[in-house]
């Protein structure tokens, strides 16, 4: 007899402690659509012993949800493709509640869509506005505690077909209800301040005043050029003389005129040259590269030389560096000799087949 009235006594806590009839998407509670410009929440929906779902759906992207949060589910059918959904405290107390919408064949199949809001509406209650729904589809909305511990809640919850509410404090909606930042358009934007024109950005400067600026169009910061054969030119005994090369091997190399390369824009570059003489006595012959800064006036170069370098018919000196510029420096080649006679810079082979006095560069970064 003992025995018989403990399970008398003990048989209604596990009635207290079941779930919802909506822990899971299949016994989600319908909510109906009313067809009307706006509503007010008025139709408490609360719950206890929510548990986390597992009817196969995806986990909700905000709101803290994770796989111990409790939840449930209701689900409502579309009158036309707009919709707002609208949440309220149900009682003096407020939940922070976050809430998601999915798309779904069936209360077992649903597809990727999903929309997930946390603190849109008032007092930080979750809200919802869509204009891009099929018309006569069923949707489920799962809500549930911010805090995944939390398996109790309730709120006061409305749908409407055509929303015309009034945003939230702060925030500012174009073609938009619920603007979910201080400024949220929906639609084309169209700026006519800041001398707009085709193909150009809009750019800020350092406190956020934008202006349209035109795209950039980069010029190719890479080059070669090389003396013609057949074009011989003379360089002076016991001078530095400025070599002037043939115009570049490529179109759309902007950067170098007059055999001088200009540099467009703050960077680290890299050089090359070579120079092919005949030499028809031993002598002291050098082959720089030149760094003139805007005003023209040598700030550094980078030089081979050989000393009493012995005759030759077919001679060359080779140098390479790589050096920082500054937007605006010049590079350019010089040649030195003191054989007491002008020498002839040259190239031999055909125009194909052999540039040996040649100078070529390229922007590294």
């Amino acid at each position: 007899m003992q025995k018989i009235i403990f399970f008398m006594i003990i048989l209604p806590q596990f009635v207290f402690a079941q779930t919802p009839i909506n822990d899971e998407p299949c016994g989600a509670v319908n909510i109906p659509v009313v067809a009307a410009a706006n509503c007010v929440p008025t139709t408490i929906y609360q719950w206890a012993n929510a548990t986390f779902s597992t009817g196969g759906t995806s986990n909700a992207s905000c709101g803290g949800f994770g796989n111990t949060s409790k939840d449930v589910w209701y689900k409502f059918t579309t009158i036309n493709n707009n919709c707002a959904i609208l949440f309220d405290k149900a009682y003096a107390v407020s939940h922070d509640l976050a809430a998601a919408v999915y798309d779904a064949e069936s209360c077992t199949l649903f597809y990727s869509n999903q929309w997930c809001n946390d603190d849109d509406g008032p007092a930080n209650y979750p809200q919802f506005q869509f204009d891009n729904l099929i018309a006569g589809a069923t949707y489920y909305l799962r809500v549930w505690q911010y805090t995944a511990t939390t398996d109790t809640g309730s709120a006061k919850i409305c749908i409407v077909s055509e929303p015309n509410i009034s945003p939230a404090v702060g925030k500012t909606g174009i073609n938009t209800n619920f603007p979910s930042t201080a400024l949220d358009v929906n639609g084309v934007i169209k700026i006519r301040g800041g001398t707009p024109a085709n193909n150009k950005v809009l750019t800020s400067d350092a406190i956020g005043i934008a202006s349209w600026k035109a795209v950039p169009v980069p010029t190719k910061i890479a080059f070669g050029t090389y003396l013609l054969p057949g074009s011989p030119q003379s360089a002076n005994s016991n001078i530095f003389t400025k070599i002037s090369f043939g115009e570049p091997e490529e179109l759309g190399v902007a950067n170098i005129s007059a055999s001088v390369f200009t540099a467009p824009e703050t960077a680290t570059y890299h050089f090359e040259t070579s120079i092919m003489f005949a030499l028809p006595t031993a002598a002291d012959v050098a082959v720089r590269i030149v760094v003139r800064d805007a005003s023209l006036n040598i700030i550094r170069n980078y030089e081979t030389r050989e000393n009493a370098a012995s005759a030759s018919t077919e001679k060359s000196l080779f140098v390479s560096t790589t050096t920082a510029l500054s937007a605006g420096q010049k590079v350019e080649v010089q040649f030195y000799q003191n054989t007491g006679t002008a020498l002839i810079i040259n190239n031999t082979g055909s125009l194909g087949f052999d540039r040996k006095t040649r100078f070529q560069g390229f922007k590294i970064n």
